[in-house]
């Protein structure tokens, strides 16, 4: 039996968690999780077949564009941008982010939840990204080093 299709909704939010503090993002358009590894191979000088491998430095990258969030986010990881100060500081917060992802099919109460924590910042950080004529947007791409939850959810 096929598994059941899941989308990303009008109706879909994700947290984004800062220092503790949660913020809901909605008006989610893109969100993407991964697992990307780096592969090391064994080859031996007696044969030419790949002897063995193992998987190391295992990330969850993780891409979500919204165009509705909490402007505080970026306070809370620059400092006071809203007062024209950003805080002098090498160290910025590491984010998490959970997020929850409906069945598309109709009468069904299935959905996925995902949790990945330890999100460093990413080296670039949109403040604002807008095109003419269209709502601003705010993308951001790092790579979280724990899948904290990925359950599958059915409720009767």
């Amino acid at each position: 039996m096929a598994a059941e299709p899941f989308r990303l909704q009008n109706a879909t939010t994700l947290d984004w968690t800062i220092n503790g503090t949660t913020y809901p993002v909605a008006g989610v358009t893109e969100a993407n999780l991964s697992i990307t590894s780096d592969i090391t191979e064994l080859e031996t000088g007696d044969s030419v077949f790949r002897q063995e491998h193992y998987h190391s430095s295992v990330r969850f990258p993780v891409s979500v564009t919204a165009r509705k969030f909490d402007h505080d986010i970026i306070s809370d990881i620059l400092g006071s941008p809203s007062s024209g100060a950003f805080e002098d500081r090498s160290e910025l917060p590491p984010f998490e982010l959970e997020g929850t992802f409906d069945s598309a099919e109709r009468g069904s109460s299935k959905s996925i939840t995902a949790k990945v924590v330890d999100i460093p910042v990413p080296e670039e950080l949109p403040i604002i990204q807008a095109s003419m004529d269209e709502y601003v947007e705010w993308t951001i791409e790092s790579d979280g080093a724990t899948l904290q939850t990925f359950t599958i959810n059915t409720t009767a």
